[in-house]
């Protein structure tokens, strides 16, 4: 009996301070919160330029024309919040 309680008492030595710290742990999580906003859920989408040109990082210029535009004017918000990223918006979206 005394070697099981001694047995028991090193169990909780050792192991109570982990259990203690996975618990603050899991507590004070941001991930366990999840409070994220939703990005989109206020943005009104204004009217859409004929064209918009674009210049890459490399250097490449190309144009997107109305039609690719309003596909991503159009595009419905992420269902999953997007937290610690800054969320892009062009100057046809006005919040």
């Amino acid at each position: 009996m005394l070697k099981k309680l001694a047995l028991a008492a090193l169990a909780m030595v050792l192991l109570g301070p982990a259990t203690i710290l996975m618990a603050i742990a899991l507590l004070v999580n941001p991930a366990g919160n999840a409070g994220c906003i939703v990005l989109g859920s206020g943005l009104t989408v204004g009217s859409v330029p004929d064209s918009l040109r674009v210049t890459a990082k490399d250097g490449t210029a190309f144009t997107l024309d109305k039609q690719q535009l309003t596909h991503a004017a159009r595009r419905s918000p992420p269902t999953t919040g997007t937290c610690g990223r800054a969320a892009s918006t062009s100057s046809w979206v006005t919040a």
